[in-house]
């Protein structure tokens, strides 16, 4: 019998601070990331066209195969939505399902039921007779949208998947949870921040924090009285140190001084993270707690991950390349960051559903 190596979409994740590009390929028993493309976006690539061009030129720029694409959306472009419905109606057949769960979101939006998309998946069983399934819904017009874009530039759009989910699968491969382990990822992007818990390898919440990496730059620009990209550079290169590591001249090293600057947005975010995690934990009381995996460009701050995990006292890991080259049978480009781990999640996702 011949066999012949099969790979996932070109996927694409879309975010405000840049595009990632991943492609997973299989074969002889092995999984690889074909190629995995990062570049910075600028405001020229705010126009939709704009950014479809350039989509197109990075298939052709990068080693992937074919032209079939897919796409991975975050909040606001697609929303979650965990339901309880009757044990009776998820045994009905899909198609009645999916539209029960259309008019159940429609009635938390501002959407009429014809208006959206809906996929689902059944959530652990919880206690007190909690939400036991989770709806994810995104406007019909925008999917069609970029169906349409990328038809018109020759591109097949596959595939549209949610970040919670890449991410969660991401997360489960390079740090396998027990079924009954409570853990999360924490995507942390230029403009939003989100949270996604599961238990096991199933996401049971998801939740946009009020968190912004460009904000916290902004702060640093105005504290320190220097040009934005002046302080995101030294924010990448110092990272923040709450306790005194590497003093300077003065005593204080850089890193202490800045998180001196964000000390409350830090003490922020992780009050949000146990809020969070406590909020699930009220319906999933005999789960145990065991990590948060950090991804995002957010994420590569220095001293960003050891100061979330003192403060909240469980392991606290960076999803990156490193992380995922762990994962036995799987293999990487050298360079990958925890910017793309969305991108090479939704791609190994559509390999392994395949």
């Amino acid at each position: 019998m011949w066999r012949f190596p099969r790979h996932s979409s070109i996927t694409f994740d879309v975010g405000a601070a840049g595009l990632r590009v991943s492609q997973a390929a299989g074969g002889a028993g092995t999984t690889r990331i074909r190629d995995a493309i990062a570049i910075e976006l600028d405001a020229a690539a705010d126009e939709p066209g704009a950014l479809l061009d350039r989509l197109v030129r990075l298939v052709d720029q990068g080693a992937f195969s074919g032209r079939d694409v897919a796409l991975v959306l975050g909040p606001p472009d697609i929303q979650f939505h965990a339901l309880r419905v009757p044990d009776a109606a998820l045994r009905q057949g899909e198609a009645q399902v999916a539209e029960m769960l259309r008019w159940e979101v429609s009635s938390q939006s501002r959407a009429e039921p014809d208006e959206l998309e809906v996929r689902h998946w059944v959530l652990p069983p919880a206690r007190r007779n909690g939400e036991n399934v989770m709806a994810v819904s995104m406007m019909a017009q925008a999917a069609l949208d970029w169906v349409e874009g990328f038809s018109k530039r020759g591109l097949t759009l596959r595939r549209i998947e949610s970040a919670p989910a890449a991410l969660t699968h991401l997360a489960a491969m390079a740090f396998p949870p027990d079924p009954d382990h409570l853990w999360a990822s924490l995507d942390l992007g230029r403009d939003a921040a989100t949270l996604t818990v599961a238990i096991g390898r199933t996401p049971v919440y998801v939740r946009a924090l009020p968190v912004s990496m460009r904000k916290w730059t902004e702060q640093l620009a105005t504290a320190l009285d220097v040009p934005v990209d002046v302080a995101e550079r030294v924010k990448r290169e110092n990272g923040i140190a709450p306790e005194r590591r590497g003093a300077a001249a003065d005593g204080v090293s850089p890193g202490a001084v800045l998180f001196g600057l964000l000390r409350e947005e830090l003490i922020g975010l992780c009050s949000e993270l146990v809020r969070c995690l406590h909020y699930v934990r009220q319906t999933h009381d005999e789960v145990t707690t065991s990590r948060i995996a950090l991804a995002g460009g957010g994420a590569q701050t220095p001293g960003l991950a050891s100061f979330i995990e003192s403060q909240l006292g469980i392991t606290v890991d960076m999803l990156d390349g490193h992380a995922i080259r762990g994962v036995r049978g799987v293999r990487l480009p050298s360079g990958v960051t925890a910017a793309e781990a969305v991108a090479c999640g939704a791609a190994l996702l559509e390999l392994e559903a395949a």
